[in-house]
């Protein structure tokens, strides 16, 4: 998939809701919250169908939040509007990392901060990253596709090093 260069340049601004193009005929849609957050939601267009109102995106199911690198933002999604959000998507959600040499699990909880865990309590929860435009949008291509996304299972524990194209290739998913 090719990325077309928009050269849009824009700035972080919390409140901004863009729209990503999938390249695959199909775009989504986020709210920019502060920096480096962003918030997912659960609304998928087709490329001939009207763009939604902001009013309709923001009442989307969350699908959910994460660090993005402001790359994203200032390059990559197309500004269409700003609305106020909702302060409760403005905490960074609950999220680990494991340490490669010791194994050691760490929990990070927006309300205890750091505090070491095991398998059990990182259940749900996913590894503490910051996330690349290109990452999110096969990211977001997964989830509106119903499989599993590789960015995602390859930081849970015990996963087997397997390449980006054999693990899509599993699921009829063919990269161009």
């Amino acid at each position: 998939m090719k990325r077309q260069s928009k050269n849009l340049k824009q700035k972080w601004i919390p409140g901004t809701i863009v729209e990503i193009d999938l390249m695959d005929g199909t775009y989504t849609y986020a709210q920019v919250l502060e920096d480096p957050l962003v918030a997912f939601f659960n609304i998928l267009r087709q490329e001939d169908e009207p763009r939604p109102s902001i009013e309709k995106i923001l009442k989307s199911k969350l699908l959910f939040r994460i660090s993005v690198y402001d790359a994203a933002i200032r390059n990559d999604w197309l500004r269409i509007g700003k609305a106020p959000f909702d302060p409760k998507n403005n905490s960074h959600p609950d999220e680990y990392t494991i340490d490669s040499e010791t194994g050691d699990i760490t929990l990070w909880k927006s309300e205890w901060g750091k505090v070491l865990g095991n398998e059990e309590d990182i259940q749900g929860l996913e590894y503490f990253s910051v996330w690349e435009p290109g990452a999110v949008e096969q990211r977001l291509r997964d989830h509106f596709a119903g499989r599993p996304c590789w960015y995602l299972e390859q930081d849970k524990p015990g996963w087997k090093p397997i390449g980006v194209k054999e693990f899509y290739a599993k699921y009829g998913y063919d990269f161009h």
